[in-house]
C-alpha cells in the first residue's frame, strides 16, 4: 500500500470516527461522556505502527487533533499539542518497555490506553477550564475511561486480526514464491 493511500485512508477513518463520536453516542451518554473514538484510533494506529517511524505518529496526531479541534469548542490547536505529547510520551515509553512483546500486547494495549486515556482527558480538562485547574482532576475521568476501553479493545482485536490476516497472506506467497522458484 502506498504512503499516499495509507494516509487517505487514516484520513477516512479519523473523519468518520469524529462524525460518529458527534452525531451518534451523544444520544447514548453516560454521566455526560460519549466515548473518545478519535483518541480511540489515534491511539490503536499509534500502538500497531514501527516504533522507529515518526512521521506517521507525528501525522495521525496532527489529523487527529485537527478533527477534534473541528469538533470542539476549544482554541484552535490544543488537541493538537495534546495529542503530539501523547505521541511524543508514548514513544518514549515504549522505548523503555524495550519493544513489546507480541504474546503480552494485550495487556500492553489495555493498560498504555487506560494511562494516555485519562492523560488525554485530564490535558484536555486543564485547557479547557485553565484558570480553574483543580476542576479538571474530576472523577468524570474515569467515566470515561469506563466507556471507552470496551471500545478501545474492540477496535485493537479488529485492527490485530487484519494485521495477522495479512502477515499470513504474505507470508503464504513468499512460501509459494520460493517453493515454485526451486522447480
Amino acid at each position: 500500500m502506498s504512503i499516499i493511500t495509507k494516509y487517505s485512508v487514516f484520513l477516512i477513518l479519523f473523519f468518520i470516527s469524529a462524525l460518529v463520536q458527534q452525531n451518534m453516542f451523544p444520544r447514548l451518554h453516560i454521566a455526560g461522556n460519549v466515548p473518545n473514538f478519535v483518541f480511540t484510533l489515534f491511539f490503536v494506529l499509534l500502538f500497531f505502527q514501527n516504533i522507529r517511524d515518526h512521521k506517521e505518529g507525528f501525522f495521525l496526531a496532527i489529523v487527529a487533533g485537527s478533527i477534534t479541534d473541528l469538533f470542539s469548542t476549544f482554541y484552535p490547536g490544543t488537541s493538537i499539542v495534546i495529542l503530539l505529547t501523547v505521541c511524543g510520551v508514548f514513544k518514549i515509553t515504549v522505548y523503555f518497555l524495550n519493544q513489546m512483546q507480541e504474546k503480552y500486547q494485550f495487556i500492553y494495549f489495555v493498560l498504555l490506553y487506560s494511562l494516555f486515556s485519562m492523560l488525554y482527558n485530564i490535558a484536555y480538562n486543564m485547557a479547557a477550564y485553565f484558570p480553574h485547574i483543580l476542576s479538571a482532576l474530576n472523577p468524570y475521568v474515569f467515566v470515561q475511561l469506563a466507556y471507552s476501553l470496551p471500545i478501545a479493545v474492540l477496535v485493537f482485536s479488529i485492527y490485530q486480526y487484519i494485521i495477522i490476516k495479512s502477515k499470513a497472506n504474505r507470508q503464504l506467497t513468499l512460501f509459494r514464491n520460493r517453493l515454485i522458484s526451486r522447480f
